[in-house]
């Protein structure tokens, strides 16, 4: 009998086995093929390739999870600059600069604008960085409160707006 997971298929004259790869939780994220250019087989094989798929699974999870825990790293280490840029800002000019300079990386965002509400309520003042995109900064540095912007539109609202894609 063939191993129950296991169908073989041929292509282009060699054989093939394709292989799930499951989470611990059973979970399937993706798979492996293994090719061999002539027959084997699969009764004898099946253990030792569920074994191996089990093997790399393991491998990509832990991956993952480095990843994961890297990433976490370096948000936490751009909170920290972050708060401490802002703890030693004297000014609100400096906390403007501090704010548009970092605010993107402890997400792993490539840029970030802060908005400011005049007194008045009618305008609000973008902030940049200094390598922001011209195409960004051709927005301007003010912005009718009407305006469509998300920027504009989170200060006008109070609600989070998430743009997925343009």
């Amino acid at each position: 009998a063939r191993h129950p997971r296991l169908v073989p298929v041929r292509l282009g004259g060699g054989v093939r086995a394709a292989l799930p790869l499951r989470d611990r939780s059973g979970t399937t994220f993706g798979s492996i093929v293994i090719a061999w250019d002539h027959a084997v087989d699969f009764d004898e094989l099946g253990p030792t390739l569920t074994t191996i798929a089990e093997l790399v699974a393991r491998s990509v999870e832990r991956a993952r999870l480095s990843d994961d825990l890297a990433r976490d790293a370096r948000r936490q280490s751009g909170l920290a600059e972050l708060a401490e840029a802002l703890a030693g800002a004297s000014s609100l000019r400096e906390v403007l600069a501090s704010l548009a300079e970092r605010i993107a990386a402890p997400l792993d965002g490539v840029d970030g604008v802060v908005g400011l509400v005049d007194r008045g309520g009618r305008r609000m003042r973008r902030y940049f960085r200094a390598d922001t995109p011209e195409g960004v900064r051709a927005l301007g540095r003010v912005a009718e409160m009407s305006s469509p912007s998300p920027l504009v539109t989170a200060a006008r609202t109070g609600e989070a707006v998430l743009v997925s894609s343009r």
